[in-house]
């Protein structure tokens, strides 16, 4: 309950961690039915947060258990999540069938609540396909049941605000008013951040069409920071490309001065840019194509060759490319692969640890390519992946007939990896059940099927990876000191990327040139990489400059401008140092809470608001970075008027 109550508000982390917590407790006492429910709702929360994959993963095991309960509720549910997550991808089609099937369903069983949420997403599916008469349709059916189980609960907000929506491609803008008003006064009552970016998008288009661009511009600033801070991905995506599409439609039906139109057009160039980092990021192929199409447009518009701009030829060494397969310049990547060929040969175990995105497969793949076992299967395994309930099933394999769904036997991974290396990332994920079940297979070398009295011999080599203080986690617990020996016979760290900041370039050169030649490359762009701090490392490096090399593919031109936001912005938003913040700070105690001096307050204020989108909100993160209490950092925001 404390995870629905976080997942309500929006406080999607802290959701997470109540379901995780949740899930252990109900695993160990077999409740089923509720293990089935905490996965549909992390399966949610999934989709919610742009994990996609992930999302559909998590409804298998929640699927399995509510058919064994008989749970003919949760099932509809779960199709009905299942439905959503098609509409996301853009697959309307198979959206469209699976929930006029749990409609059905749900009608015949009396099931009143999903015969309404199934009706709610028919409706905005069709209003993704522009089928705005069918969209009204099933959303004043879904409204009707709304108003009569639950007026004021989390369904009536959702269908109004789809209804406001709906309504406004109509041109029925009273009739969206008052359905946005209706909605805006519920997630208010209800903190739902979520619907309020929403409503505060469709108040946005409300104003373009009543011609108050100022107006506009407001709402669709605060529904973006609304949807940021809850680490929002789908409708985010959606605000940005709905604002720069508005912004392109206004310039070109009204008259306005250069220097307007110029700062209209970068705004709009920089919003289409972000969202097509984002829909790519989620796979989101269909809108990414549509954002990137908005990009060109609005780069025409604009002029590719805006005065003052230089540019500078750049191509990759092939110096940097160490066995085909991993790019190194600084000495910290050097001496990671040193080590590597070192504990490759044998069967020792090796742990490799470091952040996210540092490229810790990349090193496992290494240790298996040096290995006497390099003609053998390579078998990578997410841990955070595989769901409890399935845990045994895939790791160790399982025979026919040994629970439903089990049609025929099946090797586990274990066996799959036999006479090569098995690579377990996120290992630290695995619960403590988990980690014992795991270590007798480690230190045995066999396995038992699910089902099976027999035991199988295998004959893995074992690399580990986790992204978490390993020895903390011992020190605490949350990990099994023998388990944590069997899987650190050596242990290799991954330094994050903003601190051998020599590989940058080399990265940036090999994903954006490949083997095609240079690229013609705005000058301060790298100094604005090499500056970044990279908090996703190098697969956030990866993402970026691909996406720069698409959009520059043209011209084989990489401009600043197609930069997402938060690096063009970092330097001039970066703290200087801690030192800096507090002497600010503590100019403005001496004024009775306030900076005597403008600069020391609009420096402050930036900084805040920095490290405020940095941390997603998080305000104890944003006073533990910024050296002041958080009683502290409360003051300044209200001195400062940041919301």
């Amino acid at each position: 309950m404390m995870g629905y109550v976080a997942f309500q508000r929006c406080f999607f982390e802290i959701a997470q961690v109540n379901y995780n917590r949740a899930l252990e407790n109900f695993d160990k006492c077999g409740k089923c039915l509720s293990q089935g429910y905490t996965y549909k709702m992390l399966a949610i929360l999934a989709y919610r947060t742009g994990e996609y994959d992930k999302a559909k993963e998590l409804l298998q095991p929640a699927k399995e258990l509510f058919e064994r309960t008989g749970d003919r509720r949760n099932l509809i549910n779960s199709d009905i999540a299942l439905g959503r997550i098609n509409i996301f991808r853009g697959q309307y089609e198979k959206a469209e069938a699976l929930l006029l099937d749990c409609r059905g369903k749900a009608l015949e069983a009396g099931f009143r609540r999903e015969t309404a949420i199934s009706s709610e997403f028919l409706g905005e599916l069709c209003y993704h396909q522009d089928r705005y008469d069918e969209s009204l349709a099933w959303l004043e059916e879904a409204e009707k049941i709304a108003e009569e189980i639950a007026p004021e609960g989390d369904h009536a907000v959702e269908v109004s605000r789809r209804l406001g929506e709906v309504y406004i491609a109509l041109g029925k803008i009273e009739d969206a008013e008052i359905a946005l008003s209706k909605a805006h006064g519920l997630c208010e009552s209800m903190n739902d951040k979520y619907e309020l970016g929403c409503v505060l998008r469709a108040y946005g288009v409300i104003a373009f069409r009543k011609n108050d661009m100022e107006l506009a511009m407001s709402f669709f600033n605060e529904a973006v920071v609304t949807l940021k801070l809850i680490k929002e991905s789908f409708e985010l995506g959606r605000t940005l490309q709905l604002t720069a599409e508005t912004f392109e439609k206004w310039i070109a039906e009204n008259d306005t001065d250069m220097q307007a139109r110029g700062e209209l057009l970068d705004k709009a160039r920089d919003n289409a840019t972000e969202a097509l980092h984002l829909f790519s990021s989620k796979n989101l192929d269909d809108r990414a194509e549509v954002c990137r199409d908005l990009v060109h447009r609005l780069e025409s518009m604009i002029g590719h060759s805006a005065p003052g701009h230089r540019y500078r030829k750049i191509r990759f060494d092939e110096k940097w490319l160490i066995e085909d397969r991993i790019i190194a310049a600084s000495d910290s990547m050097k001496k990671v692969i040193s080590r590597a060929r070192k504990l490759a040969p044998g069967k020792m175990p090796v742990l490799v640890s470091g952040e996210t995105g540092t490229g810790k497969e990349i090193v496992a793949g290494l240790l298996h390519r040096f290995s006497s076992r390099s003609e053998g299967p390579f078998v990578p395994v997410n841990c955070a992946a595989i769901p409890h309930a399935i845990f045994e099933s895939e790791l160790f394999g399982y025979r026919k007939g040994a629970f439903t769904g089990a049609l025929r036997d099946k090797a586990g991974l274990f066996e799959e990896a036999s006479g090569g290396t098995l690579f377990l990332d996120e290992i630290t994920e695995l619960t403590a059940s988990q980690q014992a079940k795991l270590l007798r297979a480690l230190q045995e070398q066999r396995v038992r099927r699910v089902g099976e009295a027999k035991e199988r011999p295998v004959d893995v080599r074992l690399v580990s990876a986790s992204n978490q203080d390993v020895w903390s986690m011992v020190q605490s617990g949350r990990l099994r000191e023998d388990f944590y020996y069997r899987i650190a016979g050596g242990v290799i760290e991954l330094e994050p990327l903003r601190n051998r900041k020599d590989d940058i370039l080399p990265l940036f050169s090999y994903f954006l040139c490949g083997s095609n030649g240079g690229f013609d490359v705005e000058e301060g762009l790298t100094e604005l990489l090499l500056q970044y701090h990279w908090p996703g490392n190098v697969r956030e490096l990866i993402n970026i400059t691909e996406e720069l090399a698409l959009l520059g593919q043209s011209g084989r031109v990489a401009r600043k401008r197609d930069l997402p936001l938060i690096i063009r912005n970092f330097i001039l938003s970066e703290p200087r140092d801690t030192d800096d913040l507090r002497m600010v700070a503590g100019s403005s105690r001496k004024n009775n809470g306030m900076c005597s001096e403008s600069g020391n307050t609009d420096d402050l204020r930036r900084q805040i608001e920095f490290c405020l989108i940095k941390h997603n909100g998080n305000k104890s993160a944003v006073a533990r970075e910024l050296g002041i209490g958080r009683s502290t950092l409360y003051r300044r925001l209200v001195e400062l008027e940041i919301t």
